[in-house]
């Protein structure tokens, strides 16, 4: 008699255990989309300096910043520079990618390695040639910053000059 209570004490416990394990679990996101609380597209480009930048979702070590920018852009100019120093500081701990929209760049790859350089980005500069990752992530004006945690869901999306300090804010809680 009571070895079968105390079997059913350490059942009960077992399934108590379990259920609040499971239920503290955040579920992951299974479908893709440009929005927040989803799964980030994937995408594959070429880089400026003539490599290849693959995001995969499934496959990240750590959170990601996405930022869709063009050369001509006067609001990416402005943020490049808190771009740069961001970067640098969370370098180990966030992964940052500036994508160029070559698709819309008006005065070619030139201006694009001139503004690279101006804003001293030592990032990847993927090169969207065809609008293929600017149509995945639907990028309708630049810029565009994407957050994205290590789970490959999109956190925030920012479709405006970003603010340097609540972006900063935004990585550190990432």
């Amino acid at each position: 008699m009571k070895r079968n209570l105390l079997i059913l004490v350490v059942a009960v416990l077992l399934i108590g255990v379990a259920v609040v394990t499971n239920a503290s679990k955040e579920e992951l996101p299974q479908e893709v989309a440009p929005k927040v609380g989803f799964l980030a597209p994937n995408f594959k480009l070429a880089t400026l300096d003539g490599g290849e930048y693959v995001f995969d979702h499934a496959k990240l070590e750590r959170p990601v910043l996405i930022n869709f920018w063009a050369s001509w852009c006067g609001p990416c100019q402005s943020e490049a520079p808190a771009l740069a120093e961001l970067h640098e500081k969370y370098k180990g701990k966030v992964d940052f990618v500036a994508v160029n929209a070559t698709s819309a760049e008006f005065y070619g790859t030139d201006k694009v390695s001139e503004f690279v350089e101006t804003y001293d980005l030592k990032m990847p500069i993927p090169l969207d040639y065809e609008g293929k990752s600017l149509q995945a992530y639907n990028v309708i004006g630049f810029p565009l910053t994407v957050l994205i945690d290590q789970n490959g869901v999109i956190k925030h999306m920012m479709n405006y000059e970003f603010n340097p300090e609540d972006l900063d804010r935004k990585l550190a809680a990432l």
